[in-house]
């Protein structure tokens, strides 16, 4: 549900990145495999970089 937290204990707010349309496209591959949206793959994969910190 938008507006609400649904896997982490904050609300997701929109940025901006600078891909390659190969970047994105990839991107968007990876997410679809995964059942999730791009900004669900990056918010995920991030995570799981920089838990050991």
């Amino acid at each position: 549900m938008r507006g609400a937290p649904a896997h982490y204990d904050e609300l997701k707010r929109q940025h901006g990145i600078w891909l390659t349309d190969t970047t994105w496209k990839w991107l968007q591959l990876a997410a679809k495999d995964s059942g999730v949206s791009v900004g669900e793959y990056i918010e995920s994969w991030v995570r799981k970089q920089v838990s050991g910190i």
